[in-house]
């Protein structure tokens, strides 16, 4: 199966970055909702993602578990 690649739109002549943006707002603080996380596993699925294109990620500060993936992931 073959996945389309997002459409990108240039912000400066050295970055651009995919249309279409992934929050990992979903994963904020899962620990603190008594839900494990399996942050390679995560991690691994992220990569995945964003080897089909989709490589634009909404990162704040405050997302606690999302942190932690993004650690395992870079």
């Amino acid at each position: 199966m073959t996945i389309a690649t997002p459409d990108r739109f240039r912000l400066t002549s050295e970055l651009a970055i995919s249309r279409i943006l992934t929050g990992l707002w979903q994963v904020a603080d899962m620990e603190r909702r008594g839900t494990d996380l399996a942050p390679d596993k995560a991690a691994d699925h992220l990569a995945r993602y964003a080897e089909s294109g989709f490589d634009t990620f909404d990162m704040a500060d405050h997302y606690g578990s999302a942190e932690i993936i993004q650690w395992h992931f870079f």
